[in-house]
């Protein structure tokens, strides 16, 4: 089964506000485009700002949120840059008349984008409706690239940031109690089983004393 098939944990209202955070991408358009005269398309650079703030809110501390708001982000971030590039290319077929073509190509790509960003869009929030993931595979991790950069960033000096030498001291003193644990279970073990060999090899030179003297006799 696929991991975004997965139903996650989360009580209803809980996974409404997971769609909510993929609807407000859609939502940041609508209220750009009902400001008069702001409906360039450069303003898809707005777009990521929804899932970003508002998926904040709605997301709260919850792993599951985290991760809707996350895959939204990306969504959103590829879908902005795809936007920006038609948008150069339309600007470009307008400006060069040998190129002219790009604009009918542009105007093409762009009403696929729009379909596919508003499908995308709602398929995302209704698996979250159902505690599922949606993840399109033409999406960018340009979000998740960068928390992985952050997170994975090294101090000069230790190679590691105070929290992670916290945490791997914590790792390292728990391995060394577990592998001194290890060792006098071990060493238990040993003296046990010392123990029942001695007992054995005492019963059985009694046995063979008691058959001695019962021959002798």
């Amino acid at each position: 089964m696929s991991r975004d098939y997965l139903v996650r944990p989360g009580t209803p209202g809980q996974r409404l506000r997971d769609a909510a955070i993929h609807l407000t991408a859609p939502a940041t358009a609508a209220a750009v485009v009902a400001v008069p005269g702001r409906q360039a398309l450069w303003l898809t650079v707005l777009l990521p700002l929804g899932p970003l703030l508002g998926g904040r809110v709605l997301a709260g501390r919850r792993a599951v949120g985290l991760e809707h708001r996350v895959r939204a982000v990306d969504f959103n971030i590829t879908v902005a840059l795809y936007t920006l590039g038609v948008y150069g290319m339309l600007q470009l077929g307008a400006r060069v008349e040998a190129l002219g073509v790009l604009v009918a190509v542009g105007v093409l790509l762009l009403l696929l984008l729009l379909l596919n960003w508003l499908l995308m869009s709602a398929v995302a929030a209704n698996r979250a409706r159902y505690g599922e993931l949606f993840d399109p595979p033409w999406v960018l991790p340009i979000h998740s690239a960068l928390a992985a950069a952050a997170r994975s960033h090294r101090s000069p000096k230790s190679g590691a940031t105070a929290p992670e030498l916290l945490r791997s001291g914590g790792r390292a003193n728990g391995y060394a109690s577990l592998a001194h644990t290890g060792e006098a279970v071990a060493r238990a073990a040993r003296e046990r089983s010392e123990q029942e060999r001695e007992r054995h090899d005492c019963n059985t030179t009694g046995l063979h004393l008691r058959a001695r003297l019962q021959r002798r006799k």
